[in-house]
């Protein structure tokens, strides 16, 4: 399992079946300046999207395609998002290898569901 850490976003994958969290910053931590137009944690989420996209990974989308599947909160009520990637080390990973690594990269970030 990896873990990535940006400026306000931490990222966990696991290659080997394909799937990761991202979990976002509280929002009401966030920065905003008069002249920079984005807030420090929209421009993080940039930097973050535009990284996970060239190592081949992206957030799941909802069942309405409208927006991120939201995966599970932290304790503190952060939102943790799903994750993909384009391939994974082992082709076609079962649901039950899925369940499983869904599982440890819940308990490596601290989210309050398994």
């Amino acid at each position: 399992m990896e873990t990535i850490h940006y400026a306000c976003h931490t990222v966990y994958l696991d290659p080997m079946t394909g799937v990761g969290l991202l979990v976002r910053p509280n929002p009401e931590h966030d920065l905003r300046t008069s002249g920079l137009g984005q807030s420090l944690q929209e421009a993080d989420w940039n930097t973050a999207m535009r990284d996970l996209y060239a190592r081949g990974w992206r957030p799941s989308e909802d069942e309405d395609g409208l927006g991120w599947a939201l995966d599970s909160e932290m304790p503190d009520g952060r939102e943790v998002i799903g994750l993909y990637g384009r391939e994974s080390v082992i082709d076609n990973p079962t649901m039950e290898q899925i369940a499983e690594s869904f599982a440890g990269l819940r308990r490596l970030a601290g989210s309050a569901t398994d």
